[in-house]
């Protein structure tokens, strides 16, 4: 067991999970904390309840603060998803990300030098090749954690499917990535893919399945595990390799991963061996970018959307009716390693309970391929699918 909770402690984290309400989930922590045996190996756990109980008294002052709002004029605290993906764009005050939003997208956004001047998030569309890339500027991330400003821009980075972390480059550079990456990690957010990523997905019936690789325990060790803690019915996503430990962790702490994108911004006025030094230290863990949103340099708009399709891992393809000469002109994004029956889901499920085989067209330089395949075939990027029923 990971903290060697009794069985007083365990039924109450139960409640903590029924509760629906932030105050419900207040209440509910609390009592669980008063039945934590206080150890080493309790810790982490008491600190992370601390601290989860802090945030959730800060969404609802939050939640206060937007009603009253709301009272004058409509306010929107979060941003659905729109186009092919979500990146949350993430930085210190006076960073540069309303300026870097306004260079890249249509987004109507004030600039200024006025510190946290950004309170709400503020949405951009990104459109390059028929690719749609919204951009989400959240309010500045005061360090410390302590503030509803920085609630609100980690619960925008949860939601988005990626993350661009905006770094002034004429202001010391690596100290305010430092901050981010501190700050991301105190609210579970990753950047950096971890061993293992665990995500249990309570349902309502169907048993406890699991999905990914168990280290050290079998199914039935999660099965029994899940039980004490009164889940009997979830789907346990396991990304990397998980042990039972792994498991029972995310029963309390809900860890995420994000693919992050670093944009360092005032290109113009920093200085040379600071960029170098930066881009050096940096660019060896993650993709660095540098830019001047006031001038345009390095804002090379097919270079920052080639990014963003490598760090999140994703190709573009292209789907072609058996009817038509041409392809749809604005391809999917999917995943590298997906199929052609992956697509033909996408597309419909009819298209793909019906699917007979599938065409594919390549253009390898000069070359033009086209290939008879089954579901199953991995798809490259800019392939063109063209799909058959019968």
């Amino acid at each position: 067991m990971v903290t060697n909770l009794p069985a007083e402690a365990k039924a109450k984290w139960i409640k903590v999970m029924e509760a629906r309400t932030p105050e419900e989930k207040i209440k509910a922590l609390q009592e669980f904390l008063s039945s934590v045996p206080k150890h080493k190996g309790t810790e982490k756990l008491i600190s992370f309840v601390r601290r989860r109980i802090a945030e959730l008294k800060r969404e609802i002052e939050l939640r206060e603060r937007v009603r009253k709002a709301a009272g004058a004029k409509r306010v929107k605290v979060y941003v659905g998803k729109e186009g092919d993906v979500q990146l949350a764009l993430l930085g210190l005050a006076n960073s540069g990300k309303s300026a870097l939003l306004r260079a890249l997208t249509n987004a109507k956004v004030e600039v200024s030098d006025v510190p946290y001047t950004t309170k709400l998030p503020v949405p951009g569309m990104f459109i390059f090749e028929n690719m749609y890339f919204q951009l989400v500027e959240a309010p500045s991330i005061v360090p410390g954690g302590e503030s509803t400003l920085t609630t609100l821009a980690m619960s925008i980075a949860r939601n988005a499917d990626g993350l661009i972390l905006v770094v002034d480059l004429s202001s010391d550079p690596l100290r305010q990535f430092e901050i981010l990456r501190s700050e991301l990690e105190r609210a579970h957010i990753l950047i950096n893919k971890p061993r293992a990523i665990v995500e249990i997905e309570r349902r309502v019936s169907g048993g406890i399945q699991v999905v990914g690789k168990l280290v050290g325990c079998t199914v039935d060790d999660v099965r029994k595990l899940l039980s004490e803690y009164r889940i009997h019915h979830a789907l346990v996503r396991i990304i990397g390799e998980a042990t039972l430990d792994d498991i029972e962790r995310a029963i309390f702490e809900e860890y995420v991963y994000k693919p992050a994108i670093v944009i360092g911004t005032k290109l113009d006025v920093a200085d040379e061996v600071t960029v170098r030094e930066f881009t050096k230290v940096v660019g060896e863990r993650y993709p660095v970018l540098t830019v001047s949103s006031l001038t345009g340099k390095g804002l090379d708009r097919g270079l920052i959307a080639k990014t963003i399709l490598t760090t999140l891992n994703l190709i573009r393809v292209y789907t072609k009716s058996p009817y038509r000469d041409a392809p749809d002109e604005k391809p999917l994004l999917i995943k590298a390693g997906s199929t052609v029956i992956d697509v033909a889901e996408r597309i419909h499920r009819k298209l793909a309970e019906n699917f007979k085989y599938a065409k594919i067209i390549r253009f390898e330089g000069s070359r033009k391929r086209v290939l008879r395949v089954g579901k199953d075939y991995v798809l490259q990027d800019r392939d063109i699918v063209e799909i058959h029923t019968g």
